[in-house]
């Protein structure tokens, strides 16, 4: 729950919806190329105030769609082989 605070904190900041990103300093310039509330700000300020194509936003968030989706699968995995490691441990236990 830390992490998601912490996460969604630096989103805000790094986004250009509170601050300009203009005025945001290094740090939070380089955070915001790997989160995805960037890209949707682009992509809302582009449709509510016209602008160039939205494809290079989209295709970013469609790439950290996919990196998380991938993420959450090996999570799943190994928590489910470390699950079955232990069941056969405790099975073996019993006389």
């Amino acid at each position: 729950m830390i992490f998601n605070i912490i996460l969604l904190s630096l989103q805000l900041v790094s986004a250009g919806v509170i601050v300009s990103r203009e005025m945001l300093s290094l740090f939070y310039e380089k955070i915001s190329a790997v989160l995805p509330a960037t890209y949707v700000a682009e992509d809302l300020f582009t449709i509510a105030f016209g602008g160039s194509n939205i494809f290079s936003e989209v295709l970013a968030l469609v790439i950290i769609l996919f990196s998380v989706l991938i993420l959450a699968v090996l999570r799943l995995s190994f928590s489910r082989i470390k699950k079955a490691d232990t069941v056969e441990k405790s099975k073996a236990a019993l006389p």
